[in-house]
């Protein structure tokens, strides 16, 4: 027991490593008790690091930044529109299939059970 408590002692004796631990836990409760609320949040801060990502090669390439910025929102609500309107035929033919098929999977399932000894 005296070496773990030698080595919180030996760790946590610089203020700046007891600031962070502190930190990283009380971000972990945030995100563990408002999760829900943040996801969106957190969401939208990936997608704007990853779009970023596509301006600053556009400005490499002398791309003004305002017309860099354009082109990739607009490049990405496309891909959005395009994903969406391309999946949701599918999904909704998908689902309609899957609710018309319901009753006879659970004829077979019932049959399945009053088979069982």
């Amino acid at each position: 027991m005296k070496m773990i408590t030698d080595w919180f002692r030996y760790q946590f004796d610089n203020p700046q490593v007891v600031f962070l631990t502190l930190f990283l836990l009380l971000l972990f409760v945030v995100v563990v008790l408002m999760g829900n609320m943040l996801a969106p949040l957190l969401a939208a801060v990936v997608i704007a690091y990853l779009l970023e990502g596509l301006v600053v090669l556009l400005e490499r390439s002398r791309v003004p930044r305002l017309f860099a910025v354009l082109v990739v929102y607009f490049a990405f609500l496309l891909f959005v529109f395009l994903i969406l309107f391309g999946l949701l035929p599918l999904l909704s033919q998908q689902a309609t299939q899957f609710v018309q098929q319901i009753p006879s999977m659970l004829n077979v399932g019932q049959d399945v059970l009053l088979k069982l000894p």
